[in-house]
């Protein structure tokens, strides 16, 4: 288990600590790589300037904790609720994830990069997303409700599925193809 309070620079590699409960610890500039968080509990953490790197969250909850400027690649996240976490300083970027039933309900995710990542079944209602991008991601049954899209970039994601009149679309980016995605509250058949 992890001892100290304020940890600086370390690097964890293959550690698994799967289903226990880690509290009030701060993680600065730290390195995970292949390590194991199923069902881990993170209670009033912070990490800062931190990547994680072929790391499993599936079911992890992230209660009042704080993920300030963090790095996720080729990691699992599945379920994992991100509203449970600290607004502030809420700052995190995605490259080659699995993000499946997560929950960014009301998060400022503005200029957030989802970068080759499942995003089946996410829920960003009431998040603002302005300026983010969406490269070459599966957004099959996300939901986007009263959420702030404005100049963000779907142009190379697929399964898109949102209603404009109940999100800030301003000058977001989409193909042709995601076009049928967007038309569908509508009632109209594109072919």
């Amino acid at each position: 288990m992890i001892e100290e309070n304020y940890i600086l620079k370390k690097e964890y590699r293959d550690v698994d600590i799967s289903s226990k409960e880690v509290k009030n610890k701060t993680f600065e500039q730290c390195y995970f790589i292949n390590c194991k968080f199923i069902e881990t509990i993170f209670s009033n953490c912070d990490f800062i300037d931190c990547k994680f790197d072929s790391c499993n969250f599936a079911n992890a909850i992230l209660p009042d904790t704080g993920l300030k400027t963090v790095i996720f690649e080729q990691s699992k996240l599945i379920g994992i609720d991100f509203y449970a976490c600290k607004d502030f300083l809420f700052n995190v970027s995605f490259s080659d994830c699995i993000l499946d039933f997560a929950s960014f309900i009301k998060k400022n995710l503005k200029k957030t990069k989802f970068l080759n990542t499942s995003l089946e079944s996410v829920n960003f209602s009431d998040a603002d997303l302005s300026d983010s991008k969406f490269e070459n991601c599966n957004l099959m049954n996300t939901q986007f409700f009263h959420s702030i899209l404005v100049k963000a970039d779907f142009s190379t994601s697929k399964n898109i599925y949102l209603n404009p009149n109940d999100n800030k679309i301003g000058k977001a980016k989409f193909s042709l193809n995601q076009l049928p995605g967007l038309l569908a509250f509508y009632n109209i058949i594109v072919e």
